[in-house]
């Protein structure tokens, strides 16, 4: 910062190292201030009403709020916990969840919010007494990492939608797979896995069922999995909605994945889901912890430093050799 006080990068860096160490407040309030030189389009598809004031803390008790779509849908998943908060804590009449549109019919089935708005449709939003980013609640309503208000799960599957998975014998455990994210992302080649041959090693663990929820990067090499392995199956093509991956997801035991959407479905549903980080990820998962306070449900498995996937794959092994054993000891006790 000192040395180069005009670079983008270190003042962004400085950012996220302050949310990553769980200065929540100073570094979003931070991040605020750094972003501020940046234009709407930075942030969201669509320009929030002019007319409408950007909430910067004020009281909230009898009033409505927007929390606006921003960035990609994993974060619009994250921060989606804040309409609860915002109606139970600070008393807020109404919230509205502008969205962009693979998550309204989830968000709507959800009930965490009086209305949802598809984000192409909310130009004319002007209804309610403010709105906000969804990244800049957190500059102005300070919580600490290990008082966060419990919200989880305030994600649920609409009820007309239903699990379409392939019938496997039911003492068998479970698992959904995810091992590509969006390749437009900027930590894309390091969150990704090279091949989803990485994950051999758990696909020859005797009583489990793999389904893979890839779609788009990676969607090919599922699909050829499945072709070649009786214990892997290639729902992916039948995901064409959020609500449908939602679906399948609720009908799985666990979800190993790494850092995409799916993630944050899982997590938000309050489902077991097992995350694999690379030693430099995301500031929501923060440096060292191996559990989520944004998900109570979720572990956090990370690429040690200058080491590889197959020590993160063989500690995931052991643990998924234990819940196994944990499936089948409850179908026995109870069958």
């Amino acid at each position: 910062m000192e040395r180069l006080p005009n670079e983008h990068s270190p003042q962004l860096y400085r950012v996220l190292h302050a949310i990553s160490r769980g200065k929540l407040h100073e570094g979003f309030a931070m991040r605020e201030t750094f972003m501020s030189k940046f234009g709407w389009k930075r942030r969201t598809t669509t320009q929030p009403p002019p007319s409408v004031p950007e909430w910067k803390g004020e009281s909230l008790k009898g009033k409505s709020i927007a929390i606006w779509s921003e960035f990609g849908l994993g974060d619009e998943i994250f921060f989606m916990r804040f309409a609860r908060i915002f109606r139970q804590q600070c008393d807020a009449r109404s919230v509205v969840l502008v969205c962009q549109a693979p998550l309204v019919e989830l968000y709507e089935a959800s009930g965490e919010a009086d209305r949802v708005v598809n984000v192409a449709d909310a130009a004319a939003l002007t209804d309610v007494d403010f709105w906000v980013y969804p990244h800049a609640i957190l500059a102005h309503l300070p919580f600490n990492l290990e008082t966060l208000p419990q919200t989880v799960p305030y994600l649920r599957v609409p009820p007309a939608v239903a699990s379409k998975l392939p019938a496997v014998d039911r003492s068998r455990l479970k698992v959904g797979i995810v091992f590509k994210g969006n390749p437009t992302h900027e930590n894309d080649r390091h969150r990704l896995l090279p091949s989803l041959s990485v994950l051999d090693d758990l696909f020859r663990l005797d009583g489990i069922e793999y389904f893979s929820l890839q779609k788009g990067a990676g969607a090919d090499e599922a699909a050829q999995y499945a072709q070649m392995s009786r214990n892997f199956h290639d729902v992916g093509p039948q995901l064409n909605t959020m609500a449908k991956t939602a679906a399948a997801i609720a009908a799985f035991d666990l979800v190993i994945t790494v850092d995409t959407s799916v993630a944050h479905v899982a997590g938000a549903m309050g489902k077991p889901v097992w995350l694999m980080l690379p030693s430099c990820g995301d500031w929501r998962w923060h440096y060292t912890r191996e559990d989520s306070p944004w998900y109570p449900s979720m572990c956090l498995f990370r690429r040690r430093f200058n080491g590889d996937w197959s020590e993160v794959v063989a500690r995931i092994a052991g643990h998924l050799m234990s819940v196994k054993f944990e499936k089948q000891a409850a179908e026995t006790t109870h069958g």
